[in-house]
This record gives structure tokens, C-alpha cells and sequence, in this order.
């Protein structure tokens, strides 16, 4: 009450304030350790607004003087003006002066909006496609991916392939908003899927070299490995999964990556590749021993029916009988029969020499090819395994079978094969028929 028959004020911009009435009812709580600190930052500010102030007025000082000498012009030329009129007001006949100069400037704005206006235009047009050129110039190595792909898998070149599939890989597949992007990695996708056909082709084709085989068996595992990392394994039926490539027509209509060999069945995609290779190449071996055998079975018969290894009768001078109206004696007959039995003796030789001669072909040939894949197949489990303890943190009791083989939980335990395992119940077998 007080305060207002005073007039005081405790607003710092009125002519009346008070600082003690302002002190009293707003900071009546605080220190006076609080109040010489707000009084200090209070002074820095204001020194920072003073120097800024001379900052700008030293930075600008040839634009004010400009500015003052184009205002005392003005000013002069209007007093000069009025008094050679007679009349009117120096100030107003500026504020005129000013006021047809900004119509001045508007109307030539207008105007060249209205003349440059195409050409504007086509300069934001030109700077558009511009952007879109220099975004494409550094999407263009991930755009180039399948095509890439495509020729290195037509060439053989899938190591090459893999590599281009992994530079696509950082494309996130369920994030990426541009649709160019998603499409490159759908395309690449199904060319990895052609590329993991076309090595299961390679690692059941018994024509294929051992180098080739554990080439292949190196591309496919880290092109299995990448497809599993991003959840493209492809095992189903899905778009993926459809057979675009020349080689890869040759599965038919069966399961992707299952192959018949013999009366058969293997697929490749229910076992690790090292193990499905293997499989496949001893499925292979096991075919042509016994196609070796049937063919030695059926040259002997042949004998023992009388004919010769090649179906040629032995028998064009008479057969083993004789006629009582030629008069043969028994002597002949003997001789006869000593010469059959000899040629007998001669023909099983010879059916046996092939067989050897067979068989030593195929241990020659297929031998090497096998203990190498086996080999390959044993360090990919030893690999298999050491990766199991990694993860689980050290091999429980169980884990692992009776071979040492560690049992793969995808796959199911206890069914799972290990290359000591085909060797003995595949390659043993064959070779001790």
C-alpha cells in the first residue's frame, strides 16, 4: 500500500523502480552470496552486448558512413527542392521519393520474374536431375550388383559372385525406403540363389576335377553362410527357389538341391556341403562299381553258357558232339574237349584281367578325389564344432557322436553323418565287393 501512494515500481524499464521494493518482494529468499553472483553474470552480459554492439559498427563502418552520406544527400537535394518550390515538407517529399523507389523495385522484380521465369524453371529442373545423378553415381556400384552377379555365375567365376552378393548386403532389406534399392536386393538375392544351384549342380556332377570340387565347396559354404546370416537360405518354395540359370534346369521337378543317383535320393540342402559333396561323389563311386561288377557278372555268365566274353559262340566247329556217319574217332573228341576247356580257362582269364583292370581304373580315379573331399569334409566338422563350443560356451557331455562328429541342432541330433561314417559304410563296402 505503501509502495503505491509512493508511486514506486518494481519493474526494472519504468521510471519509477525501486530496487529495494524489487529485491524485497522477489528475492527475498536469496543469499547474499546468490545476489553478487546474479549481479556479476548481469555484468558480463551486458559487457558481451556493448562489445558486440562495437563489433558490428567496427565490422560495418563503411556501410554506415555510406548510408549517412546517402541519407544527408537526400536530405539536401529534398531541402533544395522545397526551397525552390516554395512548398511542401522536406520530410515527406523523402518518405515520396523512397516510396517510388520501392515501387520501382517491385515492378522490376515482377517483370524479370515474369521473363526469367522458364528459365528459372529449367535451372530447377536441371538441378533436380542433377541430384538424381550424383545420388545414382553413388548407389551405381550396389545397382551393377546383379548384373555382376548374373556374368560371373555364367563365367564359373562364384567366388566373384559372392563377393559382389556381399557388398549388397548392406542394403537393409526391411528398412530401405527406396524401391530401386529393395529391387537390386531382391535381384541379387535370386542370383545367389542360382549361384547356390549351380554349386550343388557342380558338386554332384561326377565329371567334376577335385579342384573344382573344393572350390565350389568353399564358395557355397560362405554363400550358405550369408544367405543364413540374412535369412535368405532359400529352402522352401518360394521365388527364390526357381531354377533361372542353364545349368540349374537340370533338377527337374524335385526338391531345389535334391539329386537321384542310382536309385539314390541325397539332398544337399539337409546336410553341411562338405558332407553332401562327399555323399553325392561316393554315390557316384558306389554306382560305377556296381555297373563294374554287373558287367563282369554277365561276362561270366556268358562264358559258362559256352559263349565268350564279347557273346561270340565258341562253339563254330561242331559243338561239343559228334556225328557216327563222319566217323570220329575218340581221340578227336578228346582233343576237342581239351581245346574247349582251354579256351574256357583262356575266356575267364580274360574276364577277370578286365575286371582288375576296371577296378584298379576306378580306385585310380575316384580314390584321390574322395579321401581329399573326405579330408575337406573332416575340417569343415572340426570348424562345425569348435564354432558349437564357442556358442554354447564349452561342448556339454553328448554333444558330440561316437566319431567325434559334433551334432548339428538343425539338423536333428543323433542323425546327423560324419565322413568316417560314409567312408564306412559307402567306400568300404564298394571297394570290398
Amino acid at each position: 500500500a505503501e509502495a503505491k501512494k509512493d508511486g514506486r515500481s518494481i519493474l526494472p524499464t519504468s521510471p519509477n523502480f525501486d530496487p529495494m521494493l524489487f529485491l524485497t518482494l522477489a528475492h527475498r529468499h536469496a543469499t547474499y552470496g546468490e545476489l553478487q553472483d546474479s549481479t556479476s553474470r548481469l555484468s558480463r552480459k551486458t559487457d558481451n552486448q556493448v562489445e558486440r554492439l562495437q563489433n558490428l559498427v567496427r565490422e560495418n563502418f563503411p556501410l554506415f558512413i555510406k548510408c549517412s552520406e546517402g541519407i544527408d544527400v537526400f536530405a539536401e537535394q529534398n531541402e533544395a527542392q522545397a526551397d525552390g518550390d516554395g512548398a511542401g515538407d522536406g520530410r515527406g517529399s523523402l518518405d515520396a521519393r523512397f516510396a517510388s523507389l520501392d515501387a520501382l523495385a517491385l515492378s522490376c522484380a515482377d517483370q524479370a520474374r515474369r521473363s526469367f521465369k522458364p528459365l528459372l524453371d529449367n535451372t530447377n529442373e536441371v538441378r533436380k536431375v542433377q541430384s538424381a545423378l550424383s545420388v545414382l553415381q553413388r548407389v551405381a556400384p550396389l545397382l551393377q550388383v546383379p548384373s555382376l552377379m548374373r556374368q560371373h555365375i555364367e563365367n564359373g567365376n562364384f567366388s566373384s559372385a559372392v563377393k559382389s552378393y556381399r557388398k549388397v548386403l548392406v542394403i537393409d532389406r526391411d528398412n530401405c525406403e527406396v524401391d530401386l534399392l529393395r529391387h537390386v536386393r531382391e535381384k541379387a538375392g535370386e542370383a545367389a540363389q542360382d549361384a547356390r544351384n549351380d554349386l550343388e549342380l557342380i558338386l554332384a556332377d561326377s565329371e567334376s576335377s577335385a579342384d573344382s570340387l573344393l572350390d565350389a565347396l568353399r564358395d557355397l559354404g560362405e554363400l550358405i553362410e550369408l544367405l543364413e546370416e540374412e535369412g535368405e537360405n532359400g529352402d522352401g518354395a518360394g521365388p527364390a527357389d526357381k531354377l533361372a540359370t542353364p545349368r540349374s534346369s537340370g533338377q527337374g521337378v524335385m526338391r531345389p538341391g535334391t539329386f537321384s543317383i542310382d536309385r539314390h535320393v541325397i539332398c544337399v540342402r539337409d546336410h553341411p556341403p562338405a558332407l553332401a559333396c562327399l555323399l553325392l561323389q561316393t554315390s557316384h563311386f558306389r554306382s560305377l562299381v556296381e555297373k563294374a561288377i554287373s558287367v563282369t557278372e554277365a561276362a561270366a555268365d556268358r562264358v559258362f553258357r559256352g559263349e565268350g566274353p564279347d557273346g561270340g559262340s565258341q562253339n563254330s566247329g561242331g559243338g561239343s558232339g559228334y556225328s557216327s556217319s563222319d566217323g570220329a574217332s575218340g581221340g578227336e573228341n578228346s582233343s576237342s574237349q581239351r581245346t574247349r576247356d582251354k579256351r574256357w580257362k583262356f575266356d575267364v582269364l580274360e574276364v577277370r584281367a578286365d575286371a582288375t583292370l576296371r577296378a584298379v581304373g576306378l580306385a585310380k580315379d575316384w580314390l584321390p578325389r574322395l579321401l581329399q573331399i573326405g579330408l575337406a569334409t573332416q575340417e569343415a566338422e572340426k570348424r562345425a564344432l569348435a564354432r558349437n563350443r564357442r556358442g554354447n560356451g564349452g561342448a556339454a557331455a553328448g554333444d558330440e557322436d561316437t566319431d567325434g562328429k559334433a551334432r548339428d541342432p538343425k539338423r536333428g541330433r543323433g542323425k546327423s553323418m560324419s565322413a568316417h561314417s560314409v567312408f564306412s559304410s559307402i567306400v568300404s563296402p564298394a571297394l570290398t565287393r
